[in-house]
């Protein structure tokens, strides 16, 4: 059979079988108090660095900023992971094995241990 396809004149938005695309645009989905918006030209707010963001209950819970960094309201659950840069944390706790080139604690402490594999 035919495909269905649906589009506006200028063909910026276009609704096939294969998706929904929409050039130089803004999508919001929308349910009660919880959203999903994508805005990769910030076309809705021009000040909002936000380019992608989740709310829920009214809260936003998830967002990814223009220059890449991302917002978690929450837990992050992972089978695997890998960080670079700084790793900080206001407070908590670490259980488990931990293994680096180098170890050191906080000088500020009662103790300090510098462990240095070669």
């Amino acid at each position: 059979g035919d495909n269905l396809i649906i589009s506006n004149d200028s063909g910026t938005v276009k609704i096939t079988g294969d998706g929904i695309n929409i050039e130089g645009g803004y999508l919001k989905l929308e349910k009660n108090d919880c959203s999903v918006e994508i805005d990769p030209m910030q076309l809705k707010d021009p000040n909002n660095q936000k380019i992608m963001s989740i709310d829920a209950n009214g809260d936003n819970i998830f967002h990814i900023n223009r220059n890449g960094d991302g917002y978690f309201k929450g837990e992050i659950y992972a089978a695997k992971g890998t960080f670079s840069g700084k790793l900080e944390a206001a407070t908590g706790t670490f259980s488990g094995s931990l293994s680096s080139q180098s170890i050191q604690l906080n000088p500020n402490s009662q103790t300090l241990m510098v462990i240095n594999y070669n």
